[in-house]
């Protein structure tokens, strides 16, 4: 009887072994944005000099990222969720290189990550809402008028060598565009990819449309004037934006 129960004994721990093997987890993937000027990250207050010979500063960098997704020439989409203010500056909102993120992702490979750079149309007038498009973050102009998109807010030298106000806000339907940048990414369980992208400021202002600050340099997309300055910043951003690297952990 005692052999009975000992086997009995062993082959319990046997089955309890088998019931703690891990179950594979499907993959995680995280966006990681690094803001830049060239090949210098950003600093609040410091000032960076372009190719036009003007300088200028950062004290507020924020902006939107909206329904961001990987996908791959078989036509395979995968989303990550809603709509993300990215805030270079605030440790707070653990935003400094902005993260966005899969926690349940398929497995697959994808040569393709597409974003928005403002608050998509369903979004952008929809009045009072929860989360990162919260009216308390200041990224909204009045319901009407929708979100800004975009803000930087700093400083500029002009060529006497007088520091002028920088203020630039990007919005409006007519500012709202998609980005694709390429990636070469395969997804496999139990793995977290970080997928690290610089957003460089150097060719939001200078390629291939130059812009100029002097005597332009506080914009708030709020009339016909600013369309040009709208379609120059956005044509801009689609040569922004490159993955350097892919962690995997």
């Amino acid at each position: 009887m005692l052999g009975v129960i000992a086997l009995s004994a062993v082959m319990l721990g046997c089955r309890d072994k088998e019931t703690v093997e891990p179950t594979p987890l499907n993959p995680k993937v995280n966006l990681i944005f690094t803001h830049k000027v060239g090949n210098q990250e950003i600093t609040q207050g410091q000032f960076y000099t372009r190719t036009s010979g003007e300088s200028f500063s950062f004290d507020m960098l924020k902006y939107y990222l909206s329904e961001a997704a990987l996908v791959n020439d078989a036509g395979d989409t995968l989303y990550f969720t809603g709509h993300h203010l990215m805030d270079a500056f605030n440790a707070n909102r653990k935003k400094a290189s902005g993260s966005v993120k899969i926690d349940d992702a398929q497995m697959s490979s994808f040569n393709q990550l597409i974003f928005g750079i403002g608050v998509s149309p369903a979004y952008n007038t929809s009045g009072d809402q929860a989360g990162d498009l919260d009216p308390g973050f200041g990224m909204i102009w009045t319901w009407s008028t929708g979100y800004i998109f975009m803000k930087h807010e700093g400083q500029f030298v002009d060529s006497t060598g007088a520091t002028q106000p920088l203020l630039y806000h990007l919005g409006t339907p007519r500012a709202y565009q998609r980005y694709s940048v390429p990636i070469q990414l395969q997804l496999k369980k139990d793995k977290t990819y970080n997928v690290n992208i610089d957003f460089d400021f150097a060719k939001v202002y200078n390629n291939p449309n130059l812009i100029t600050f002097t005597d332009n340099n506080v914009i708030q997309s709020s009339g016909s004037q600013d369309i040009p300055w709208i379609n120059a910043v956005t044509q801009n951003l689609r040569n922004a934006f490159a993955v350097t690297s892919i962690q995997i952990k």
